[in-house]
């Protein structure tokens, strides 16, 4: 019984080396199928974002990871006609549209994706360090005269005339 334990163990060794070097264990593929079992006659494709096949020109595969209503609909995922439009993204994910964004360019404001409220808030200070982020804000003021959505008022620095604010 001991002469055959070493045999037994170098050979789970080399099964074991096989599985994780080799793949040895991996799902036989067919012509029409590739490494991940999406068939080509079937005009499947991988994406790696939603981590299945998809088919080509029904099935959307986002180039990047859908975060946004934006994302949702840009990647080609069906977007319902409701209000506020919504998009049914990957596995089924509802997105719903921005409707502020929609208000504050309708009535007057400056919707900007990468504002930053930080620096909005504290124009003409040195003593403040803001971070580097982008925040979306509805812009008001400023020498443009922007105006903020009906029910949300201006938001800008104390003591700089025609300075640029956000709504609030």
């Amino acid at each position: 019984m001991t002469r055959r334990m070493p045999i037994i163990i170098l050979t789970l060794c080399v099964l074991a080396g096989c599985v994780l070097i080799t793949g040895c264990l991996q799902q036989p593929t067919t012509p029409d199928q590739d490494t991940y079992g999406c068939r080509s006659s079937a005009n499947q494709t991988w994406c790696p974002i939603e981590n299945r096949c998809v088919i080509h020109g029904v099935d959307p595969c986002p180039v990047s990871p859908v975060t946004s209503f934006k994302d949702c609909e840009a990647a080609g995922y069906p977007v319902m006609e409701s209000y506020p439009r919504q998009c049914r993204g990957p596995g089924g994910q509802i997105f719903v549209e921005d409707i502020l964004e929609q208000r504050c360019n309708s009535e007057g404001g400056h919707w900007n994706e990468c504002s930053n409220r930080c620096r909005l808030d504290n124009a003409n200070r040195s003593d403040i360090v803001c971070p580097a982020v982008c925040d979306a804000l509805c812009e008001c003021g400023g020498i443009t005269g922007f105006r903020c959505p009906a029910g949300s008022t201006c938001r800008s620095p104390a003591g700089i005339t025609d300075a640029l604010g956000y709504c609030v």
